[in-house]
């Protein structure tokens, strides 16, 4: 089968061999990944609809076009948010749920398009699936070491951040989440439950200098998460939380994508 290429129909794949859709798209990025096959763009970017009208307009377009009603009807049952954004549908699915030749599917999809009752975005060319090398018996078909573990660190990771998140009580809720999504040294939010267990700000000109030396010690030329950077200060954790702040207001201390904390060069 090496060099191999053929019109891959998701829908109907599904559909013949009875596979749940998540397990199914995951088996062919895994093959895909490991460079048993190579899937074209379209795969990824199936067609997409979203509704130009509201439903009570929809609703008088039904009343007036009778010839159209049944498969509106089909498409909001089969799919949900049409009315609020682009939703991924699958024209070979439409038809066999249906029973419509799938060129009436298409050819309806187009005139709600042309009569400005739908946007209708459709995949560029049909999905093609190649195979990149000669396909192997099931006992031979191996996903490597390597790839395996990168994945599964990286799941465990999630889980860990997951955890990290729902018992930590030092570090700022809102703050977390932003940082995991890459929005670095964002202020407290001051509302959630962290924030509003905190204690005042440090006071003393003296004991901010004493604290931030010992902060700067702790750290050195590492990076530590915020717990372990607040325990080793061996400091009421108040204060040290309410220092980090104020040197994260002042461009002195960032938080990477990974949540650690370090100097700023």
């Amino acid at each position: 089968g090496k060099g191999q290429q053929y019109e891959f129909e998701f829908g109907e794949f599904l559909h013949r061999y009875r596979f749940n859709a998540l397990v199914a798209h995951s088996a062919l990025q895994a093959l895909s990944r490991e460079g048993y096959i190579a899937l074209t763009d379209a795969f990824h970017n199936p067609s997409r609809i979203k509704f130009r009208v509201e439903r009570d307009a929809l609703y008088h377009f039904q009343v007036r076009n009778e010839g159209f009603d049944g498969f509106i009807k089909l498409l909001l049952r089969t799919y949900s948010g049409l009315f609020s954004q682009f939703v991924k549908i699958d024209e070979s699915f439409l038809a066999r749920r249906s029973g419509l030749p799938p060129e009436t599917v298409l050819n309806y999809l187009k005139t709600l398009a042309a009569r400005q009752i739908i946007h209708y975005i459709p995949r560029a060319e049909v999905p093609l699936i190649t195979f990149l090398a000669e396909r192997p018996e099931d006992k031979n078909l191996l996903i490597s070491r390597e790839r395996y573990q990168f994945r599964k660190e990286r799941y465990q990771k999630r889980i860990a951040e997951i955890l990290r998140y729902a018992s930590s009580e030092t570090i700022c809720r809102n703050q977390f989440l932003l940082s995991y999504f890459g929005q670095m040294d964002t202020p407290r939010c001051g509302r959630c439950d962290v924030c509003l267990s905190g204690e005042e700000p440090v006071h003393g000109n003296r004991e901010v200098g004493t604290l931030q030396q010992t902060i700067w010690s702790v750290l050195g030329d590492s990076a530590k998460p915020l717990e372990e950077l607040v325990e080793q200060t061996g400091a009421e954790p108040g204060k040290v939380l309410s220092m980090i702040e104020q040197l994260f207001d002042q461009g002195k201390l960032i938080r990477g994508k990974d949540l650690m904390i370090r100097k700023k060069r």
